[in-house]
Order: C-alpha cells, then sequence, then structure tokens
C-alpha cells in the first residue's frame, strides 16, 4: 500500500534563548536536534519507500543563517536522488519574504507560490494544493481560493493555519475550521502551524496536524515528529505519528507528601525523574526535563535551604549524559503539622510576646525572633497574616486583643496547610 509522509513546523535551528545560561546545559546536542529529528525523518522516509512527503510550513525561524538553508537542502537532496518528491508551502517563519527561491532546490521539490493556490499531480493518482504565505501575517482564510478537488483522485489539501478551536495559544495566522476545509471535498488537509499531533475527521475528510518535529522547549512536552499515512484509490488507510524528536521534553511533578521526611528525599525525587525518563533515554534520546516538587514539605525538607536543594538535585544528575535538569521550581508550603504540636509552639509564643511591654513595637517582635519563627513555621504568607492581624487589633481593641486574634490566625493556618 503506498504511503506518503506529512510533516511541519520543523524550525531548523530555532534560536533557543537562555540556554547558555543554564548550568550544565547541553547546548550542542539541543541545538542540532532539530536537524537531528529531520534526518531521522528522512531516514525513515527512505527506508519504507514512501511514494511522496508534504511539509506545511515553518521549516525554519526568521531569517535563518546560510547553513541553515545548507542542511534543509542536504536532506531534500537525499530525498529527490531516492525519487521522492516534495511539495512544500511556506508559513509565518519561513514565508515568502524570506525563504530559499524554489529554484535553489533539489529536484522534485516544489515550493508552492504565495501569490496564489496551486495544484500539483505529485505522483499519479495524487493531487496537493496549496498556497505560501506571503508575509508573515496572513488574516484571512487561505482556503477561499483553493482549487476544486481532482475527480477519482486522492486530494491533499497543504496549509499552515490556526484552526478555529483547535489552535490552543497560536497565533490566529490563515484562521480556517473543519467544516470549510471539510466543504472542499479534498481527501486530506496536511495542516501545519500547531506544535501537538492532531488527527480529525469531518464528513469524510481527515484533518490533521502532525505537530512539530522536535520541541523546541520545556513548555512542548512529549514525543514529537511527524506522520505516516496509508492510502488507496478509495481514500485514506491509516495515519500514524512516528517519533523523530532526539531531544525530548519533560515537565515532572512530584509531590514531596510521598517521598521521605529527611534528606533521603532527594534521592527518593532523583529515582522518580529517571523512571519516569527512563524509556525516552533508552531510545537514545535526551530527556530534559524541569522538575516540579509540590504539596506538603517536611520541616527536615525545608531545613536544607533552596539553594542546597537545588545543587543537591543537580549534583545527583551530574554524571547522566543523558538527562538535564532545564529547572527547578519548589512549589511546596509545610506541611500541616498535628495540633498537639501546633498548640506548644502557640503557647510558647503567647508567652513571650506576652513578656513584651510593647507589642505593637516592631523591634520587640524582632528581638523575640517572632518573624523567624513564623517564617519558619508557615512561610512568608503566614507571617505577612500574622503581621496584618496583630496591626489591625492592636488600633481597634488594644494590645492583648491583637495577640489573640493573631494568634488564633496562625493556628488556623497551621492546621490547615496544604500543598495546593
Amino acid at each position: 500500500m503506498p504511503t506518503f509522509v506529512h510533516a511541519a513546523d520543523l524550525h531548523l535551528d530555532s534560536p533557543l534563548r537562555g540556554l547558555d545560561r543554564k548550568e550544565g546545559a547541553p547546548a550542542l546536542r539541543i541545538r542540532a536536534a532539530s536537524r537531528v529529528a529531520l534526518q531521522r525523518m528522512v531516514d525513515a522516509a527512505i527506508e519504507r519507500e514512501v511514494s511522496f512527503v508534504v511539509l506545511a510550513g515553518d521549516l525554519y525561524d526568521t531569517q535563518p543563517a546560510f547553513e541553515t538553508y545548507l542542511a534543509f537542502h542536504a536532506q531534500m537532496a537525499r530525498l529527490s536522488r531516492a525519487g521522492i518528491p516534495v511539495a512544500i508551502v511556506l508559513g509565518n517563519h519561513d514565508h515568502g519574504g524570506v525563504a530559499p527561491r524554489a529554484e535553489r532546490l533539489p529536484e522534485r521539490v516544489h515550493v508552492f507560490p504565495h501569490e496564489r493556490p496551486g495544484s500539483l499531480q505529485i505522483v499519479p493518482g495524487a493531487w496537493v494544493h496549496g498556497q505560501s504565505y506571503p508575509t508573515r501575517d496572513v488574516a484571512g482564510d487561505l482556503t477561499a481560493n483553493y482549487p476544486a478537488a481532482m475527480p477519482g483522485a486522492l486530494n491533499i489539501g497543504l496549509l499552515h493555519t490556526a484552526l478555529d478551536g483547535h489552535s490552543g495559544d497560536h497565533a490566529r495566522y490563515a484562521p480556517s475550521d473543519t467544516a470549510r476545509l471539510a466543504a472542499h471535498g479534498y481527501t486530506y488537509w496536511a495542516l501545519g502551524h500547531v506544535h501537538s499531533h492532531l488527527a480529525l475527521h469531518e464528513r469524510g475528510t481527515h484533518i490533521v496536524y502532525p505537530g512539530n518535529l522536535q520541541g523546541r522547549h520545556a513548555r512542548e512536552t512529549g514525543p514529537k515528529g511527524a506522520v505516516f499515512v496509508d492510502y488507496d484509490a478509495t481514500g485514506i488507510r491509516a495515519v500514524e505519528h512516528r517519533d523523530f524528536d532526539d531531544v525530548r521534553w519533560h515537565c515532572i511533578e512530584i509531590d514531596v507528601a510521598t517521598v521521605p521526611g529527611d534528606v533521603s528525599a532527594l534521592h527518593a525525587v532523583t529515582s522518580q525523574v529517571r523512571q519516569r525518563t527512563s524509556a525516552c533515554r533508552a531510545a537514545g534520546r535526551l530527556a530534559a526535563v524541569r522538575l516540579v516538587l509540590r504539596g506538603r514539605a517536611p520541616k527536615e525538607l525545608l531545613a536544607l535551604g533552596e539553594d542546597e536543594i537545588r545543587e543537591s538535585l543537580r549534583a545527583q544528575f551530574h554524571a547522566d549524559d543523558d538527562l538535564f535538569l532545564e529547572r527547578i521550581e519548589l512549589q511546596w508550603r509545610p506541611a500541616a503539622q498535628d495540633e498537639h504540636e501546633v498548640d506548644h509552639y502557640l503557647g510558647k509564643l503567647r508567652q513571650q510576646l506576652s513578656a513584651s511591654p510593647q507589642l505593637d513595637d516592631e523591634s520587640s517582635r524582632a528581638d523575640l525572633h517572632i518573624e523567624r519563627e513564623l517564617r519558619s513555621a508557615g512561610g512568608p504568607e503566614l507571617l505577612e497574616a500574622y503581621r496584618e492581624a496583630l496591626a489591625i487589633q492592636a488600633k481597634a481593641h488594644g494590645p492583648q486583643a491583637a495577640l489573640d486574634s493573631a494568634l488564633s490566625l496562625v493556628r488556623e493556618a497551621l492546621m490547615n496547610a496544604s500543598g495546593d
């Protein structure tokens, strides 16, 4: 059964802002990942002897280096030598103002013009219809003028678009919707622009985003690649997403309430990170991880200090050449304490405060180390709440009422502390 490949959003050599400032970042491998992903896709296409390849825009980022053109040209030349034709539309990043001219590309590689939609019989019995972007900002629906479907043939619409209801936070360039696409009567719409894989089916029409070929940053997590589409004279038989990324981005959240309440907690965290990325690394990929620690943190863990925690975690992964901690976020709160411990703590605190002749005097509270104790017990939010309650109640009802009100607030906060 014949097969074609649909890919989009290669973003070759996309700049990775801030990467050089991240300690231990494998910058060279991450920068090369988009080229490696493209080469892997071409390898797979040649090995499977596909009929043709369609690329739905954003081959590069705006104003790519000449070496980036050469890297793309080399992979297209490999497809051409294998007898595999390629059809391309340009998107908002590689629009007609910055993309290489069509005559500079190898034989069998066709770039649709940006002046108007066109049609190409890419192989016998299969037609591709498309239009490139003339500029970055295309506000109208390009498909309004796409040609009619060729009777008795496989018709593929090639389009870089923000599809209504499915484009997420991507800019609304050349917007369209599934109903309008299906109305053209094409068999398959090969879309680009959205960086997540999405396969829709509307009135007999396959409408597919392959996602980008390689994730570009920590918000583009999970497998990335292209789709291989099996077809015959009657239509589409199968759409298979295949992974080609060399660096896979992960966002791993760990509830610290599930790990030991002492320094061995860090070893438990690293163990979970390795386990959750094991399949990725076993496939030869680099796992780039944004680690988020949430939940109720025991005081033994908090006592280590945030800087020491980050340094310790990075040190434990130092020897892992297939795992990179892109960022460590500590979004935890102190663990809720039991009622006896809370009341014992507040009793001591009340004795200290009652011994002070000036409850509303900032320096007296500082001398008693109240701020340090409250911060340790409940974090900055609890300290701020205590200060506000003390100030308000002291003005309205006097120091003793202020103390009672503030300590009541502290008790409630400590008993209800959670990791939400």
